[in-house]
């Protein structure tokens, strides 16, 4: 077993083996240990477990596990372990831990078949090492396999097809009173309403997410949204209490995030049941609800705040855009 207390030497074992993996093919994925509160989108009951995982991606499938990750690279298995307990401090007790062998550890999950469509069965044609002892696998079909060791013995996997990656800045306009960004949607709304929502995207990370349970699945942001709307795109960050960039046919799919310099990935298995594919009857800017301010002379400094973008859906489901502290949230609320 190989210890790795920093990045560079990590990356430097990745760098001088390389051509070790290179053509070789990525042919299963074990781990040891599921994380249960990690995931935000299905419950697989195969495991009795909620997972980073989306039973009808075709790309951009996310799985977070505990701390030990198997790659079967043909018939050898490349171990990986993270041991780091803070990404912001590498010390002794902070390692990833690297061992080949050739043969399966005793008592791993299998969980190839979340990757089959696009990882597993195809060939390597480059690794390498990045920051946060990130471990990238491009295959021959154009895909790319990230591995990557986060905070509190957390693995994080993820793949995707590389685009010609550009720093997303959001070209918008900034929105702070209720009557100027009114005044905006009731400009541009024509243009979605009695159109269906085909799809929603994030840039960045889920901060928070809801229990499985939750009637109003709210996700935490504070990356920028897409949402596509027929053959347009409306674009928002909502940054801040009243606080709103928006704009119409923005990006061009190219753009990365700040956090993690991924690409957009898609939500809709979060609202898929209620909100994707359903029709637009109205968008709705509410105003900021100054009844908790007993002085009036407080409350007449926030009357023109507003509080949420609301899309209000034939099915009688709103599709509800709004913040809390610096994040923001994304909810869907069933009409009263």
């Amino acid at each position: 077993m190989l210890y790795f207390r920093t990045i560079e030497d990590f990356s430097k074992y990745i760098k001088e083996n390389s051509n070790f993996f290179i053509g070789k093919t990525l042919s299963g994925l074990f781990i040891k240990e599921l994380i249960y509160e990690a995931d935000y989108y299905d419950y697989d009951y195969k495991t009795g477990h909620k997972l980073f995982w989306d039973k009808d991606a075709t790309e951009d499938v996310e799985f977070e596990i505990n701390k030990k990750l198997t790659i079967q690279i043909d018939n050898m298995y490349l171990n990986v372990e993270n041991n780091i307990d803070d990404c912001y401090s590498y010390n002794k007790q902070n390692t990833v831990e690297i061992d080949i062998s050739h043969t399966l550890p005793d008592n791993l999950l299998n969980i190839s078949h979340y990757y089959s469509k696009n990882i597993i069965g195809n060939k390597i044609v480059q690794i390498s090492a990045s920051d946060y002892f990130a471990l990238t696998i491009l295959l021959d079909n154009g895909f790319e396999f990230n591995v990557i060791t986060k905070s509190q013995n957390i693995i994080y996997l993820h793949e995707w097809i590389p685009k010609k990656r550009k720093k997303c800045i959001f070209k918008s306009d900034r929105y702070e009173k209720y009557s100027i960004f009114k005044k905006y949607i009731d400009n541009i709304k024509h243009v979605f309403i009695g159109k269906k929502i085909e799809e929603i995207r994030r840039l960045g990370i889920i901060f928070d997410g809801f229990e499985y349970n939750s009637n109003t699945k709210p996700i935490y942001l504070d990356e920028q949204i897409d949402i596509k709307i027929g053959n347009n795109h409306l674009d928002i960050c909502f940054n801040d209490q009243s606080d709103a960039f928006l704009g119409v046919n923005l990006f061009d799919g190219s753009e990365t995030s700040s956090h993690d310099g991924f690409s957009w990935r898609n939500m809709n298995c979060i609202y898929r049941n209620n909100i994707i594919n359903q029709t637009i009857k109205d968008m709705v800017l509410t105003k900021q609800d100054l009844s908790c301010y007993t002085d009036d002379s407080v409350a007449k400094e926030y009357e023109d705040n507003f509080e949420a973008l609301e899309i209000i859906l034939n099915n009688g489901y709103i599709f509800k855009i709004t913040n809390w502290e610096d994040y923001m949230v994304l909810m869907e609320i069933k009409e009263m």
